[in-house]
């Protein structure tokens, strides 16, 4: 009797444990439920506010730079008193950009002078003053086509040498035609006293006073300025600008006293000294 009794007891007790069970684990798990809804939306919330901080400090960022720039702007368009000039934003120069121009030359001043008076005398002195004539040309059309090159001041080296020798041609030709009138005249074979005209031959000293000018200006460290010196100073004394090759000579044992060009730079100084009785 006792034993039913027991095992109804426990038969009802059961039941009962399982409704208590399964009614604490419903309000268990609801409980943890809501607590992940709320931690949710609590993240949420810091999250929102954080970006909300952020996007205010990059508003602020942006505006302060904006204002920075503004004000940087403005100091430089008014040179205000931050000290700010525009050379401040300028690009530095490459040495490209800062290596000095060419200087432009005109070379029509030196191109050769157009006259008929060649090939005159015998046959060895006409083949030689063609040769001269063809060298001259090729040296000219060279100047023009590297008229700004590196290398320009010995091709007007070069052409004025060249000038030289026709020069001297040609005042040898005309000297030997004044010799000869002269002696008709001195004969009385003719009543005009004749004239001694070098002036085409002075043509060609010009050209050569300009291209060793050049020189000289464009080239003022070049181990041959003692020779553009020398012949600057025999060109002008051949054209008649006796003080001015004085000068060249001069100005040539100065400054260059270990030069090859001294001996006879001090013999034409010599000669014109000489000349004019100064000495």
């Amino acid at each position: 009797m006792n034993k039913e009794k027991s095992f109804r007891k426990n038969v009802f007790r059961l039941p009962t444990q399982k409704l208590v069970f399964g009614v604490g684990f419903c309000f268990a798990f609801t409980a943890l439920i809501g607590t992940l809804i709320s931690t949710q939306a609590s993240f949420a919330q810091d999250q929102s506010e954080n970006e909300k901080k952020q996007s205010a400090r990059v508003k602020a960022k942006l505006k302060k730079r904006a204002e920075t720039q503004d004000a940087t702007a403005q100091a430089v368009s008014n040179n205000s008193s931050i000290g700010l000039k525009h050379e401040a934003f300028a690009l530095p120069q490459s040495e490209k950009l800062l290596t000095p121009k060419v200087m432009p030359r005109n070379m029509q001043v030196v191109r050769p002078p157009r006259n008929s008076e060649f090939y005159e005398g015998s046959t060895k002195e006409v083949e030689y003053e063609k040769l001269l004539d063809k060298e001259i040309s090729d040296l000219f059309q060279l100047s023009q086509r590297y008229r700004q090159s590196k290398n320009r001041g010995e091709i007007w080296l070069r052409l004025a040498e060249r000038y030289k020798e026709k020069s001297k041609l040609i005042e040898f030709r005309k000297q030997a035609e004044y010799d000869k009138e002269l002696k008709q005249y001195a004969e009385q074979k003719t009543k005009i006293r004749p004239r001694l005209d070098l002036r085409v031959a002075h043509d060609y000293n010009l050209k050569a006073i300009e291209l060793y000018e050049w020189f000289i200006k464009d080239f003022p460290k070049d181990p041959k300025i003692d020779q553009a010196l020398f012949f600057l100073g025999y060109h002008s004394f051949e054209v008649g600008r006796a003080q001015i090759g004085e000068g060249y000579y001069k100005r040539l044992v100065r400054e260059y006293p270990d030069s090859d060009y001294v001996v006879e730079s001090n013999f034409a100084l010599g000669e014109y000294n000489f000349d004019n009785e100064a000495w």
